[in-house]
C-alpha cells in the first residue's frame, strides 16, 4: 500500500472528530457521551433560559405574536371528547358531563380563571416557551397549572432529582418537589423543608401529577424553551431594528453646523441647540464640554478651531432586508410556522407555496395537539374524572352497570381541531372522489377533518328530520285551510324539492312545470 495514501486516510479519520471552525468544541463530558440531563445541569443557566424566553414573550414585538399564532392554530376551541363505551346512552352521557365541567372555570381551573380549553391554551405555551409544566389534579376536582419555575431541588440533596423531579434507576419520575409561588424564578432553595413533594402517583398507582413536556432525548428529564435555539437570532434581529430606525431618525434631521473661528471673540456666546444634552468633562483635563443629543433642528457648534461636517449614515446596511427576512425565517421554524403565517403576510409567495408550507405545519401543528395536549393533558384528566364521577355520581354508577365490562366506561378519543380546507372547492371534491372510488370510507375521511362518523350522520338525519316534521305540519295546515285545491302539493313543494318524472324532460318556459312546480302522478306533463 501507498504509505502516502494511507496516512492520508488516517489523518482523514482522526480530522473527523477535531474541532475546527465549522466544527465546534464537545463542552463537557470529554466527548464521552453523557445523558439529557447534562447540557441544563446547572440550576442557574436552566432557569435563566427561562426567564429569558418568557421576556422574549412579554417585550419582544416578534415572538409573542409568533406564540399567538400557534397557540390559536393548535388549540382552537379544543380537544372534544368522543366517548366509545359501546352504550349510546352512556356515551352521550358522559359527553355531557364533560362538556360541562371545561366549560366550567370554578370546577376545572384551581384558580377558577379559566375553563378547560383555556388551560390547555397555557399548557401549550408552557411548553413551547418555557420548555415544561407541571398539572396537579387536586381533591377539590380542579387542575392547578404549576409553572415549571417552581420545581426546584435543594440545595446539597444526594437523591437522584433533577431540577425537582426525584427519578429512579430507570428514570421514571416519582416526586415534583414545588417551591412556594413567591420565591422567584431566580430564588434558591437552600432546605429541604422549603419544598411540598407532590407524589407523581396515588396510592392506587393513578397518575395524580402531570409534567407535560417534548423532551428530545429519552434520557430527558425536564423540557428547554423551544426559543433556545434562536436567542442570538432574536437579539441580532432587534439590534438590526433598533440600528434601521435611529438611521432614519437621523435622515429625517436638518442640521445647523458651525465653525467658530480660532482666537479671540467669536461673538456665538455658549454653544446651543435642540436636542437632548450632556455635559462631559474633556478628555484633556481643561474643562467640561457640551454633548448634545440628537434631534430635528439641532445647532450644533463646534470648539474654536474645528471643521464640523455633516455625514450620511448607512445603518444597518443595503442588505438590511434580505438579512431581516432571514433571521425571521429562522425563527419561524424553530416555531414551527411557515414565515407568512408568521408575518400574517403572503405576498411573496404563490397560492402553490402557501399551501406546501401550511401542509408541512399542520404536520407539527396534529402533533402538539395529539401528542401533547391529548396523551398528556385531555386524556389523563378526563380519567381522573371519570374515576371521581364514578365515586360520587349515582346516576353514571347506574349506566356503568349496564355495561358487560365496566372498564369499557373509560373508553373514548379526543377529536383534535382541524384545518379548514385551503381550497374548499378542490378539497372537497377530492373528498368525495376518494370515497367514490373506494380508497377510504367515509370514515377515515371524516376522521382527517376531525369529524366523527357517528356525530355526523346523526346531525344529518336529525336535521333531515325536522325539516321534513316541520314541512308535514305546514302541509297539514295548507290542506286544512284550502282543502282540494291543495291535493297536489307535497312536503316536498314546502322545502323546494320538486318531482321529475322518470325519462321527462324538464318543462319548457311558459309550460306548466317551468317554475319547477311538482307534475301529478298519473298526468301528462
Amino acid at each position: 500500500m501507498n504509505p502516502v495514501a494511507a496516512f492520508s486516510g488516517l489523518r482523514s479519520d482522526y480530522e473527523q472528530v477535531k474541532a475546527n471552525r465549522w466544527r465546534s468544541f464537545i463542552i463537557g463530558g470529554c466527548g464521552q457521551g453523557t445523558d439529557g440531563d447534562f447540557s441544563y445541569r446547572s440550576d442557574a443557566d436552566y432557569y435563566r433560559i427561562m426567564s429569558l424566553a418568557r421576556q422574549f414573550d412579554e417585550n419582544d414585538s416578534l415572538i409573542g405574536q409568533g406564540l399567538d399564532r400557534l397557540e390559536r392554530n393548535v388549540v382552537q376551541d379544543g380537544m372534544q371528547l368522543d366517548p366509545k363505551t359501546g352504550l349510546a346512552e352512556l356515551n352521550t352521557y358522559l359527553a355531557a358531563k364533560w362538556s360541562a365541567w371545561c366549560d366550567t372555570p370554578e370546577a376545572c381551573d384551581m384558580s377558577q380563571e379559566r375553563d378547560f380549553h383555556g388551560m390547555a391554551r397555557m399548557v401549550l405555551r408552557s411548553v413551547i416557551r418555557d420548555g415544561d409544566i407541571l398539572a396537579l389534579m387536586t381533591n377539590t376536582g380542579a387542575v392547578e397549572l404549576i409553572e415549571g419555575h417552581r420545581l426546584k431541588t435543594p440545595h446539597r440533596t444526594r437523591k437522584s432529582v433533577v431540577h425537582g423531579i426525584l427519578i429512579d434507576r430507570y428514570r421514571r419520575k416519582l416526586e415534583y418537589w414545588i417551591t412556594r409561588s413567591d420565591l422567584g424564578i431566580l430564588g434558591t432553595v437552600t432546605r429541604a423543608d422549603q419544598v411540598e413533594k407532590v407524589p407523581a402517583r396515588d396510592r392506587a398507582g393513578n397518575l395524580q401529577a402531570l409534567h407535560i413536556c417534548d423532551p428530545r432525548r429519552v434520557t430527558q428529564t425536564r423540557g428547554v424553551s423551544a426559543l433556545v435555539r434562536v436567542f442570538d437570532m432574536i437579539g441580532m434581529l432587534g439590534d438590526i431594528n433598533f440600528a434601521k430606525l435611529v438611521q432614519q431618525q437621523i435622515l429625517s434631521c436638518f442640521a445647523i453646523l458651525r465653525t467658530r473661528p480660532l482666537g479671540g471673540a467669536d461673538g456665538f456666546g455658549q454653544p446651543t441647540g435642540y436636542g437632548d444634552s450632556t455635559t462631559e468633562a474633556k478628555a484633556d483635563g481643561s474643562g467640561t464640554e457640551l454633548l448634545e443629543g440628537i434631534g430635528p433642528g439641532m445647532e450644533v457648534t463646534g470648539e474654536p478651531g474645528e471643521q464640523l461636517e455633516g455625514f450620511s449614515p448607512n445603518v444597518p446596511g443595503q442588505g438590511y432586508f434580505e438579512q431581516a427576512k432571514l433571521i425571521i425565517t429562522i425563527i419561524a421554524i424553530n416555531l414551527g410556522l411557515p414565515v407568512h403565517v408568521l408575518l400574517l403576510d403572503p405576498s411573496d409567495t404563490n397560492f402553490s407555496g402557501w399551501r406546501g408550507a401550511i401542509d408541512q405545519a399542520r404536520l407539527g401543528w396534529r402533533h402538539l395537539q395529539y401528542g401533547i395536549l391529548v396523551k398528556q393533558f385531555y386524556r389523563p384528566v378526563y380519567q381522573w374524572k371519570l374515576r371521581d364521577w364514578l365515586v360520587t355520581d349515582p346516576e353514571l354508577r347506574r349506566l356503568v352497570a349496564t355495561l358487560d365490562n365496566p372498564e369499557d366506561v373509560f373508553k373514548a378519543r379526543f377529536l383534535t381541531p382541524r384545518f379548514p380546507y385551503i381550497q374548499p372547492e378542490v378539497d372537497a371534491q377530492a373528498d368525495a372522489e376518494i370515497i367514490g372510488k373506494m380508497l377510504d370510507s367515509r370514515r377515515g375521511v371524516l376522521a382527517m377533518r376531525g369529524r366523527d362518523i357517528e356525530h355526523v350522520d346523526q346531525e344529518i338525519v336529525d336535521d333531515n328530520a325536522s325539516l321534513i316534521t316541520r314541512a308535514l305540519e305546514k302541509l297539514a295546515e295548507i290542506k286544512g285551510k284550502f282543502g282540494e285545491l291543495a291535493e297536489d302539493v307535497s312536503w316536498r313543494d314546502m322545502l323546494g324539492l320538486w318531482e321529475v318524472q322518470p325519462g321527462s324532460a324538464p318543462a319548457a318556459a311558459g309550460q306548466d312545470g317551468a317554475k319547477g312546480r311538482k307534475v301529478p302522478k298519473g298526468k301528462a306533463a
